[in-house]
């Protein structure tokens, strides 16, 4: 993969973690525009892929970026 060892910078990162529950979504949004990441590739018995991010963007409040959604 071409891809395989790579880094980059000033990428977009969004993560939702809940469930949809009649049409709307219910738990934690994590929305942020700067991200740096890392991805690498390790061998051993079989071939594994991690990516490792670091947020960049310094938003004047959490609340901004970590969003817990409950109604």
């Amino acid at each position: 993969e071409s891809a395989a060892q790579s880094y980059a910078t000033g990428q977009s990162l969004r993560i939702k973690a809940g469930t949809n529950i009649g049409g709307l979504f219910r738990g934690i949004d994590l929305n942020t525009n700067n991200v740096t990441a890392t991805t690498r590739i390790t061998t051993g018995s079989v071939f594994t892929k991690s990516t490792d991010w670091r947020m960049v963007q310094n938003p004047a409040s959490l609340g901004n970026v970590f969003t817990y959604i409950t109604q």
